[in-house]
C-alpha cells in the first residue's frame, strides 16, 4: 500500500508540474531580438544593417535612432555580463519599435498586430500591467492601455504595449526588449 501511495503522489506532482509548465509563458532568449538586432549585441551589427551614427551621452549610454526603431546601449551592463570587457564596449540593453514599420520579433510579431495573435504565439504574459507612469515608456512616447511582459531566462524581457480599439480588441502599439525595470 505504501508503494501505491508513493506512485500516486509522484504522478500527481508530475502532472501538476507539467500543467504548470504548459500554462506559463515560455519566451526563449532567442526571442529577445527585434528587427534582427539581438538583446545584448554590440552596435556594429545594427550599423551594418541599418547604418547610422552611434550617439553617446555623458552618462556612458549610447543609442542608434532610426525614428520609430531605437536601440539603446550601455557599457555598465557589458562589464557586468562579460568578464574582462574592455572599457567602452557597448551592449544593447533596450530595443524598441514604436510604429508599424515592419520591424518584427523572430516569431513575426510586430506593431499593428492584434493582441490575439501575440498570445497565440507567446501564450499568456508573465505580467500584465495597466498604463503606468514608467519613465522608460514615457520616453518612447507611446500611448497604451495595457502592457504584457514576458520574461526570458537571461534576465531580459519583451514588453508589448497594447491599446484597445472600438470593438474591444487590443492591438500592439509598441514593442520593447529590455533588462530595465518597467514598474
Amino acid at each position: 500500500m505504501n508503494k501505491l501511495k508513493k506512485a500516486i503522489m509522484a504522478a500527481l506532482i508530475g502532472g501538476t508540474m507539467m500543467a504548470t509548465a504548459i500554462c506559463s509563458a515560455a519566451v526563449s532568449n532567442s526571442q529577445l531580438t527585434l528587427g534582427g538586432i539581438a538583446f545584448m549585441s554590440s552596435p556594429s551589427y545594427a550599423q551594418q544593417v541599418y547604418g547610422g551614427e552611434l550617439f553617446t551621452n555623458s552618462d556612458g549610454a549610447a543609442f542608434l535612432d532610426y525614428g520609430t526603431f531605437k536601440i539603446y546601449y550601455t557599457t555598465s551592463t557589458a562589464q557586468e555580463k562579460i568578464k574582462a570587457t574592455r572599457p567602452g564596449y557597448y551592449m544593447a540593453t533596450s530595443i524598441a519599435s514604436i510604429a508599424n514599420n515592419g520591424i518584427a520579433t523572430p516569431a513575426g510579431i510586430k506593431v499593428g498586430m492584434k493582441a490575439d495573435e501575440l498570445t497565440s504565439i507567446y501564450g499568456e504574459p508573465d505580467v500584465t500591467l495597466s498604463k503606468n507612469d514608467s519613465t522608460l515608456l514615457q520616453q518612447l512616447g507611446v500611448s497604451y492601455d495595457k502592457l504584457y511582459i514576458y520574461y526570458a531566462p537571461n534576465g531580459g524581457k519583451i514588453c508589448f504595449m497594447l491599446q484597445k480599439n472600438l470593438l474591444d480588441h487590443s492591438k500592439i502599439v509598441g514593442i520593447l526588449i529590455t533588462d530595465t525595470e518597467i514598474h
